[in-house]
């Protein structure tokens, strides 16, 4: 849902994490323990790997490029998406991003504003959508199954492009699914 580039999307923040090799869980710790942000520049996904690359070789911390990322992307939705609206409270972020401790963080200090973020927040599209088309139904004819999902990235075999993939496999192991790719096979 970001209408600039891919630097929005939770698959950039694994993409940095695994860059510093890190897992998605492990950056979420390092910047909540950040002592400084750094300006980050850049709206594209490029000019922001470029400016991680030479904190990095500056000898920044983990901690504080992991937070500047994270600062970097909120900045870039409110200024794009949001276009520095005056957003009122309450203000509930859902999406997988969501569940970044430091992304509500970052919204927080930006917004200078209370963030809310629920436990499921993951799913919070996926049941405003199945509300809204079940609007003329009755919706006690309707069962939902929440199921907790895990993500790992892969990579496609299809073509020679080689796309990163994401993998959600169900937390029981029951089903999982594949995201992502050009060539078509996902």
């Amino acid at each position: 849902m970001n209408s600039v580039c891919a630097a929005g999307t939770g698959a950039f923040l694994e993409w940095q994490a695994k860059r510093l090799g890190l897992s998605i869980e492990e950056f979420d710790q390092c910047a909540m323990k950040a002592d400084k942000c750094i300006n980050v520049n850049g709206r594209c996904s490029v000019f922001i790997e470029s400016s991680i690359i030479n904190l990095q070789r500056t000898g920044e911390s983990i901690n504080n490029i992991a937070y500047s990322i994270c600062m970097c992307l909120a900045q870039n939705y409110l200024n794009e998406i949001c276009r520095n609206s005056n957003l009122e409270s309450p203000i509930v972020f859902q999406g997988g991003v969501a569940k970044l401790k430091s992304m509500k963080k970052a919204f927080e200090e930006l917004l200078k504003k209370e963030i809310i973020v629920e436990d499921d927040c993951q799913l919070k599209g996926a049941l405003g959508i199945a509300l809204l088309a079940s609007k003329d139904q009755n919706i006690e004819d309707f069962a939902f199954e929440l199921k907790n999902y895990t993500t790992s990235i892969m990579e496609c075999n299809g073509c020679e492009r080689k796309c990163q993939l994401t993998k959600y496999t169900s937390d029981n192991n029951e089903d999982s699914f594949v995201v992502g790719g050009k060539c078509g096979k996902y």
